[in-house]
């Protein structure tokens, strides 16, 4: 089925509703095409062909590190560009900050199809082009979880930390698939994997709060994840793998009833 063309009335329509809201579909395969039409040129390597799509990924990571160490972007890939990839193809938290940051500049009168689009803006010292143009980390440390805020944007630090960054492609594909499994139930046994997950879920739960929803019980368990070591961590990591199987299945329910 990923080999078959998308539908020309599929594609209209999606690309139609991203220059009017700039929200991406869910697909990979018809987001990919709508931002690549955006940018006037064909989609990017699909993440069904592992090799392909692990080079594309090497080289979006290649440019954005030039472009941190030499402080200025360089012309074959825009910050507009690298936006779109990761609203595309990054990691959970990259690619839905991408996204909502796509969605709030559409709504202040941006044109997603404009070449100019963010060209004015500057880079992180991080991933996540997106979440930074959202004011990452700060955006998420609202009352009353500012401490727990700064405690995690520490963890985030030690993370990329260990994480190796001679080849971070096929790493970042490897965490992607562990985020989705761990909504599903599925708890890493790999510890860098598994402390990844929980970075996710908590990030994700303090962004749910800065949007105003009441997710105190998740939090919670989230920070005694963190701060407890032994059975106590244990058990606050299983309570965490519970919650946010419970929160996503009930996402799930809810968008096939709308």
């Amino acid at each position: 089925m990923a080999a078959l063309p998308i539908r020309a009335d599929l594609l209209d329509r999606a690309f139609g509703v991203f220059c009017k809201t700039g929200e991406l579909p869910d697909g990979q395969r018809l987001a990919a095409a709508v931002v690549a039409r955006a940018l006037g040129r064909s989609p990017p390597p699909s993440r069904d062909d592992p090799e392909k799509f692990a080079a594309h990924l090497r080289r979006l990571i290649a440019v954005a590190k030039a472009e941190i160490d030499h402080g200025v972007p360089p012309p074959q890939i825009s910050i507009r560009e690298h936006v779109f990839d990761e609203a595309v193809y990054g990691p959970d938290v990259i690619r839905r900050g991408a996204r909502a940051l796509l969605k709030l500049e559409v709504e202040l009168g941006a044109d997603v199809t404009d070449p100019s689009f963010l060209a004015d803006r500057t880079l992180p010292d991080h991933a996540g082009i997106g979440l930074h143009l959202l004011g990452f980390p700060e955006f998420v440390a609202t009352p009353p979880y500012e401490a727990q805020a700064h405690r995690l944007f520490a963890r985030l630090a030690e993370l990329r930390d260990r994480i190796d960054q001679d080849d971070t492609a096929p790493w970042f594909l490897v965490a992607d698939d562990a985020v989705v499994a761990f909504r599903r139930g599925e708890l890493p046994q790999d510890e860098l994997l598994l402390d990844t997950v929980l970075v996710n879920a908590e990030f994700q739960a303090l962004w749910w709060h800065s949007q105003g929803y009441d997710n105190a019980e998740l939090l919670a368990a989230c920070d005694a994840a963190a701060q407890s070591i032994g059975a106590d961590r244990d058990a606050a990591v299983e309570r965490v793998r519970v919650l946010v199987q419970q929160e996503y299945a009930t996402q799930l329910e809810a968008e096939h009833t709308r």
